[in-house]
């Protein structure tokens, strides 16, 4: 039933709904789909040979998706185009991302570092806030960004991530995504 996303061995790493009838996918070959009809059928908007691996929405028009070799898209229709953004300086593979803003985000690598951008995209900076893996970071409101990864990792920034500091104790398990609470 239905209208399969990819073919072959790719697998879906996000989905995303902006209305009952409108939403994403990414997949693992590094395609970006979209449906109008919810999920009745879709349509491939974005190949870019490197896997996709998060959205995030701001609102139903303003987004960003990241993957990996430094991937950051961006899209302010709505996922119908996306452009490629430099965020020059980064290689390294990206699995979550927060933004406080159109300009200001943090992803994090599933390293011991997150990146972050300051215009959009165009250029990151690398941070390194623990000795372990973190696997997800959100900005918590305003400047104040949390980090948490493996073994219970946890970090918080509150300059936008451009330094950390440990949390006094770790939080017991293993996190891999984060979700913000209402503002």
């Amino acid at each position: 039933p239905g209208t399969p996303a990819t073919k072959g061995n790719q697998r879906v790493n996000d989905i995303v709904f902006l209305t009952p009838d409108v939403g994403l996918a990414t997949t693992s070959d590094g395609k970006v789909y979209r449906t109008s009809d919810g999920a009745g059928s879709w349509l491939a908007v974005s190949d870019t040979s490197r896997q996709v691996r998060k959205f995030l929405f701001r609102d139903g028009s303003n987004g960003v998706a990241v993957g990996d070799n430094g991937l950051f898209l961006a899209t302010t229709d709505g996922g119908v185009t996306w452009n490629a953004k430099k965020l020059a300086g980064i290689g390294q593979n990206l699995q979550d991302v927060s933004c406080a803003s159109e300009k200001v985000c943090i992803m994090a690598t599933g390293t011991n570092q997150l990146v972050s951008t300051t215009d959009a995209g165009e250029n990151g900076s690398l941070v390194a806030p623990s000795q372990d893996p973190l696997n997800t970071a959100s900005f918590a409101g305003g400047t104040r960004v949390a980090a948490l990864g493996a073994t219970g990792a946890t970090a918080i920034s509150d300059d936008a991530g451009a330094t950390f500091k440990p949390v006094g104790g770790r939080l017991a398990g293993t996190y891999s995504a984060m979700i913000a609470g209402p503002a």
